[in-house]
């Protein structure tokens, strides 16, 4: 454990510490800026006295991480695999990932997971939005 110890503001919540205050945010806004569609950054979303001041550094995070984003190139193109599989495949390597992270499986399974995918949709999802995208080029 870190010998910072995070203090309690007014209301009992922890202050962070120099080191957590770095690490947190470009977690929080990796994760959100990678996983989410957009969103309003609201001081009142985050806990404690420190609202103002977490928006304006994830906000700081979140431009530079955008630097590095890729649009996705299937937006606004159809699959009938997708619409079919997808939802099934999504649960699938969500509960698997919980698995893993929780020592339940091995990071092994994860390529065999991706190789027994590709026969259950995933090459027939890549076919046919290429075949979509380059109808509509």
């Amino acid at each position: 454990m870190s010998p910072e110890r995070a203090r309690a503001d007014e209301q009992g919540f922890p202050q962070r510490t120099k080191k957590g205050k770095q690490q947190v945010e470009g977690f929080y806004s990796g994760l959100a800026t990678a996983t989410t569609a957009p969103f309003a950054l609201l001081p009142s979303a985050f806990p404690g006295t420190h609202g103002p001041e977490d928006v304006k550094a994830i906000y700081a995070v979140e431009q530079k991480l955008i630097e590095t984003a890729i649009a996705n190139p299937t937006v606004g193109h159809y699959s009938d695999a997708y619409t079919e599989h997808y939802g099934r495949m999504s649960t699938e390597a969500t509960d698997l990932v919980n698995d893993i992270v929780s020592g339940r499986k091995k990071i092994g399974e994860w390529k065999p997971f991706w190789t027994e995918w590709r026969s259950k949709g995933l090459d027939q999802m890549a076919r046919e939005f290429q075949k979509s995208i380059e109808k509509n080029a």
